[in-house]
């Protein structure tokens, strides 16, 4: 792991202290900082070096709405996720030949097509439960999304730094909640920022504007069956 430059005091991207400490967040929600644009809008191309580049995400002002629209976004991210993961283990079934067996002897009793669907969905339940229970998708606990949004768009834009610069970013370590230090490219691989993180940066709050297309396609919905009603009764 290439370890970054000394710090004053020394310290890893994220803690208290230390070169590359965050700036304080003041009351209003915003961050104390020397740059006057938000961590949405980065200057790619003024960030020539790692010092450039790293500085400047580890500053930038993150506005109150990021941090909810991250919680949500992220949130439907790893819920499709273990979705996926649960389709494939429910889709390994059809091979599984004492799964089968033990539908096959539930059809064969009275009722036994619904006691063999409840069957099914304990199953399913339980794929779950071992999904969640692997830790493949993590949560994202709210003391570690300042790290994980600064870590993910740092490496989300780093492109245009030479290749040399651009592996000493992504094995700069953070400090993420109780897990200790955690390396860029360790924290965008478990947490798959690259999917997600740049459509969470938008101050429109993402989780009103899902609850409002939803409301509408319902509205939109009951408007069809009665204009439907409407029709069959004036036929």
């Amino acid at each position: 792991m290439i370890d970054t430059q000394p710090r004053k005091p020394e310290g890893a991207p994220g803690s208290k202290g230390g070169e590359y400490d965050f700036r304080h967040r003041g009351p209003s929600g915003t961050l104390e900082s020397e740059s006057k644009m938000t961590i949405m809008n980065p200057p790619i191309s003024e960030l020539h070096t790692y010092d450039e580049h790293l500085s400047w995400f580890l500053n930038a002002e993150i506005p109150a709405e990021v941090f909810s629209n991250v919680d949500f976004v992220y949130g439907q991210h790893r819920e499709q996720q273990i979705q996926n993961d649960v389709d494939e283990l429910v889709m390994g079934l059809d091979s599984d030949a004492e799964w089968l067996a033990a539908i096959k002897e539930f059809e064969k009793k009275p009722l036994g097509r619904i006691d063999a669907e409840r069957l099914f969905q304990t199953k399913k339940m339980e794929f779950r439960q071992q999904v969640i229970d692997g830790n493949e998708h993590p949560e994202l606990h709210p003391a570690r999304q300042e790290a994980v949004i600064r870590a993910g768009l740092a490496s989300q834009y780093c492109a245009a730094l030479p290749d040399e610069d651009k592996e000493k970013l992504r094995a700069t370590d953070f400090v993420l909640g109780n897990e200790g230090t955690v390396s860029v490219r360790e924290i965008v691989a478990k947490y798959e920022t690259y999917i997600w993180i740049r459509q969470a940066m938008t101050v429109s709050d993402l989780r009103n504007v899902a609850a409002t297309d939803r409301l509408a396609d319902l509205v939109s919905t009951q408007n069809e069956l009665m204009q439907r009603l409407l029709t069959e009764q004036a036929g």
